[in-house]
């Protein structure tokens, strides 16, 4: 019983191993966004980020 339950344990470690070699993105070479830098430079405001508005000034 102990050695089967050992040679389960060794088939189940290994294959989680997973796949050989270095993980590659899906999809073509140009449609691979990762990695860059973050944030993206289309994503920033050329003057800053926007100004936090006032909170509303308090009903009378």
């Amino acid at each position: 019983m102990t050695a089967r339950r050992t040679l389960l344990l060794l088939a189940l470690a290994a294959a989680a191993c997973g796949k050989r070699g270095d993980p590659v993105p899906p999809g073509p070479a140009e449609a691979v966004t990762y990695p860059r830098t973050y944030p993206g430079p289309a994503t920033v405001l050329p003057d800053g980020p926007p100004a936090v508005p006032p909170p509303p000034a308090a009903r009378p």
